[in-house]
């Protein structure tokens, strides 16, 4: 339908769908990418797409999981775009839906002070969330009287199911918070990196249990090793180019 409404006016406008094969998703984005102005897609259809080529999405069909909307964006919204993307909604104004809508986010947005993105985040991207949210939504169409209650209850679940989570993250965190710059400087480090550090932990450990063993940083970044048996080897490198380069 809105393919039609487009065309007939002149307008230019590629579709995607779940049932699309990659050769045909990637005609379509190619075409999008090109110039064709607009792109009609499924949830299914979009799935994996880097659209940061383009900077305006309109949600006409609005998913009743809030989640699956900040999905949608983030199709756009990627490393590399350089433009502020806008997100345009499409919800029927003075509707049972609308309210739904208008409450849940609010409520959510004190959740997510609460917990966090990313806590937040895996509560609402669960098969459990969707189902949560199909149950709040067509129970609150149907008895639009017992709204409230049903939006009480469904908040509820999703604080509790975020307190889980939280917890279970306390298990293995220490409680301790993760800096986005830690992140990004762990993130970065390359695989060779984290082999030469579990050998010098090794060696340290070794040391400790009173095994003979030492390293030492040799001036070319390599490691110089002497092993427990007394064995010297020197300017180790972890990096397969390194080594191919030393040869």
């Amino acid at each position: 339908m809105l393919a039609k409404f487009f065309t007939d006016r002149g307008i230019s406008v590629v579709c995607l769908n779940g049932s699309m094969d990659l050769n045909e998703r990637k005609k379509v984005q190619a075409s999008f990418a090109d110039d064709t102005r607009i792109l009609i897609s499924t949830d299914l259809g979009g799935e994996g797409l880097n659209l940061q080529f383009c900077h305006v999405i309109v949600n006409y069909d609005m998913p009743w999981n809030p989640m699956r909307m900040e999905q949608r964006i983030g199709r756009v919204d990627r490393i590399g775009q350089p433009h502020v993307v806008r997100a345009l909604n499409f919800v029927l104004e003075d509707t049972v839906e609308h309210r739904v809508r208008d409450v849940l986010e609010t409520k959510l947005q004190v959740i997510l002070e609460e917990f966090g993105v990313d806590k937040t985040s895996d509560v609402l991207d669960s098969a459990e969330a969707n189902h949560l949210f199909d149950e709040l939504f067509m129970e609150a169409l149907t008895n639009p009287d017992l709204m409230d209650q049903e939006l009480a209850k469904a908040l509820k679940t999703i604080q509790d199911a975020g307190k889980d989570k939280k917890s279970q993250d306390n298990l293995f965190s220490g409680g301790e918070q993760l800096l986005a710059d830690t992140y990004q400087k762990t993130a970065n480090h390359p695989l060779p990196h984290w082999v030469s550090a579990m050998v010098e932990q090794y060696i340290l450990w070794q040391n400790q249990q009173g095994v003979k063993a030492k390293f030492d940083k040799s001036l070319v970044g390599g490691l110089d090793i002497t092993w427990p048996d007394g064995a010297l080897w020197n300017d180790i490198t972890f990096v397969g180019k390194e080594a191919q380069a030393k040869h």
